[in-house]
This record gives C-alpha cells, structure tokens and sequence, in this order.
C-alpha cells in the first residue's frame, strides 16, 4: 500500500510516507512496514474509537505522526 498526503505531514512527515508491506498482526488488524524505513503502520484502539498510527514502534502512540488528510492507496 502507498500512503501519501496533500496536508501538512507532506514536509513534516515526508520520511513516513512511502510503500508499505504487511508484516504482522496488532489489535486484530494488519501491521504494515514501510519499505525504506523502520517505520510501521498500525491500528491503535481506544475506549471508544481508535485510530491508524505510523510510528517506529507497534502500539506506541506519537501525536506528532497524526494527521487527518493522510491518503492510502491499496495495490
């Protein structure tokens, strides 16, 4: 999968986005790696909702990585 974004993680973000490839499992849902980089895409769950999350370790929460206008393009 691709993930890209139009916002502004575009300059902050930039090392984050890329190709990712699933490589585990976490709270029931896929974990993706990215292709250049240790760093991984997950779903972190909460009380009430949860969110996806990029970050270099799997179930560890960085707002810094947040943001909403984050595309994914699955191939």
């Amino acid at each position: 999968m691709r993930l890209s974004t139009e916002g502004s993680a575009n300059s902050s973000q930039n090392v984050r986005m890329g190709i990712y490839e699933r490589v585990d499992t976490f709270s029931e849902r896929p974990v993706y790696l990215h292709t250049d980089v240790d760093e991984y895409l997950f779903y972190m769950g909460g009380r009430t909702r949860g969110l996806w999350m990029v970050g270099p370790t799997i179930g560890t929460f960085r707002f810094e990585t947040f943001n909403p206008i984050i595309k994914v393009q699955i191939f």
